[in-house]
């Protein structure tokens, strides 16, 4: 869709691409092989380049579960598994490209 993208198969190398990539919007995954999807996203929001993105969980648990689990976990939006492209065109659609 004309996106610029960036992807990394674990929080390691996510950190790492956070560094080198001034993202709008970043889409984590709670599954990764490494570091938990909690300690992820607080890693990722210390991240300079990232002060001013979003933060998309992606999970095939429900919204109400990932919060049970961490309410201090600040997600910006939640998408569950299995995603749906055009859900997630119109979630851009109308909210980051007015």
């Amino acid at each position: 869709a004309g996106h610029r993208v960036r992807t990394a198969l674990n929080g390691e190398s996510a950190l790492g691409v956070a560094q080198d990539f001034d993202a709008d919007v970043v889409m984590l995954d709670f599954k990764l092989p490494d570091i938990g999807g909690y300690e992820l996203l607080g890693r990722l929001k210390k991240v300079k380049s990232l002060q001013n993105a979003k933060f998309f969980a992606i999970s095939g648990y429900a919204r109400e579960d990932i919060q049970e689990k961490a309410p201090a976990v600040d997600f910006d939006y939640f998408i569950m598994k299995p995603i749906d492209m055009s859900d997630l065109q119109k979630l851009f659609l109308n909210n980051f490209l007015n």
